[in-house]
């Protein structure tokens, strides 16, 4: 396998994990975790439903990125 397709592969990976996380992103600790009881976490972020929408738009602003 040529260098370069080596490369291209290995990096590949990790960016399509990124996606993935970011795309269906969940926490382990959700059931435990009051996100309104961050200090200074802005109110936009109080609702796991908005964190996740903005996650998504994220995870596919970048692979749309990638992919142009």
């Amino acid at each position: 396998m040529p260098v370069a397709t080596a490369r291209a592969l290995s990096q590949e990976a990790p960016l399509q994990r990124l996606h993935i996380q970011l795309f269906n992103s969940m926490p382990f600790d959700l059931e435990e975790t009051e996100l309104s009881e961050y200090k200074n976490l802005h109110e936009r972020w109080h609702n796991w439903r908005t964190v996740q929408k903005v996650c998504a738009h994220v995870a596919t602003v970048v692979f749309d990125g990638l992919c142009s």
